[in-house]
């Protein structure tokens, strides 16, 4: 879960970001086809900086899940 929610919140934010340093807006006064257009292009943009981040967000998934079942045997061995 928090894999997913860490990839979500990547892309939400490399949107905001691309859509705050482009040059167009999604604001002005363009047509309803060019605005969705240009939010395409700063989603499809955002989703290559997840694929970038992908491996390390596994890395740490493969990481927390370790640590899970670790402590899950230290609980059913009874160590503190």
């Amino acid at each position: 879960m928090s894999v997913v929610l860490s990839a979500l919140v990547l892309m939400a934010s490399s949107v905001l970001v691309f859509a705050v340093f482009d040059k167009r807006s999604l604001l002005g006064g363009e047509s309803l086809a060019a605005q969705g257009a240009v939010a395409w292009m700063y989603l499809r943009s955002s989703l290559g900086a997840v694929v970038a981040w992908g491996p390390m967000l596994v890395f740490v998934w493969l990481g927390l899940a370790q640590r899970v079942e670790r402590l899950k045997g230290k609980i059913l061995r009874g160590e503190p």
